[in-house]
């Protein structure tokens, strides 16, 4: 399991700027966070500008990092019946949206429907990953159902085993029409035990076969449940986007997962390991006076880690 934490003598990777000093033995706690001023990322942004709302009790933003930390992904393909034109336009532009990683970057495709396979391993050689995309994705049987939630699931595992100062993140391509399979409170839990982020490249629905897919019936009076990826993208503090450009979509998520924002502030005292805490991210001071409208994207709580001995 990943260890959302990170010892202070290992913030010096994201404190170049700052320099701040802390005292040995202090358990930190990590958080990516986005901000938004109509849909643009606001730059420039420094530990004084945040705070982390703690159960309630504001926390003081110890240090913040950008662009330092080397990426881990996971590429999640919906392969149901609707979604092979989508795969088709990613494995079209899988090289140039690929691109945007950098050395020491990695990443792993994995496909689903009704179960899920990982057809690529986590690997810093992306023409492995472009290769997985154009032909063991694209060569894969499209159909059956769509079960979202038991793949963001088993897509997190992928990541929630590696090495501490990485950002991680699962990229869903999907039309985000899926039926009902894993209860959303416990695969939220592994996202933030493993300090993970889940996006969405989200296409339009195909009429025809959201028609079909309505008709599908459990019983005379009982259609299936739906189940989205709307609230698991919430509240690990990821991003998505609808589009029928998949493929540039997918280039841009990548870039600005680069460049989110990465917290560190004190675990406080009163939290107990294994126990979800809940967070909210601000702005304060001059930066909340001057983007009185930002939108903040981070997680929305974490699993207090063992304290730091």
């Amino acid at each position: 399991m990943a260890d959302p934490t990170r010892r202070v003598f290992l913030c010096a990777l994201a404190a170049a700027a700052q320099e701040p000093t802390f005292t040995t033995g202090v358990t930190l706690i990590r958080v990516d966070a986005e901000v938004l001023v109509d849909g643009r990322m606001v730059e420039g942004l420094t530990a004084e500008d945040f705070e982390v709302i703690d159960e309630g009790q504001p926390q003081r933003v110890r240090n913040v990092g950008r662009d330092l930390e080397p990426l881990d992904i996971v590429l999640l393909f919906d392969i149901s019946g609707s979604m092979e034109w989508v795969a088709r336009k990613v494995a079209d532009g899988a090289e140039r949206a690929l691109a945007a990683l950098r050395e020491g970057d990695r990443a792993a495709v994995m496909t689903f429907h009704t179960w899920q396979e990982l057809v690529e391993t986590l690997t810093d050689e992306m023409p492995h990953v472009v290769e997985a995309v154009r032909k063991k994705v694209l060569r894969s049987r499209f159909g059956g159902g769509t079960y979202l939630t038991a793949a963001a699931g088993e897509a997190v595992k992928v990541l929630a085993g590696t090495e501490g100062g990485r950002r991680r993140a699962v990229i869903a391509i999907t039309d985000n029409r899926g039926t009902a399979s894993r209860r959303e409170d416990r695969v939220l839990r592994e996202y933030w035990e493993a300090d993970a982020l889940l996006c969405g490249v989200l296409t339009p629905q195909d009429p025809s076969q959201f028609a079909e897919w309505k008709s599908r019936m459990i019983g005379p009076q009982m259609a299936l449940p739906e189940q989205g990826l709307g609230g698991l993208i919430q509240q690990t503090g990821g991003s998505a986007v609808t589009t029928d450009e998949p493929g540039t979509a997918l280039e841009d998520m990548l870039r600005r997962l680069r460049s989110r924002y990465t917290l560190y502030y004190a675990m406080p005292a009163a939290a107990r390991p294994g126990r979800t805490r809940k967070v909210e991210v601000r702005l304060r001071g001059a930066a909340a006076a001057r983007y009185p409208n930002a939108q903040i994207r981070a997680r929305g709580g974490y699993v207090a880690p063992r304290a730091v001995e």
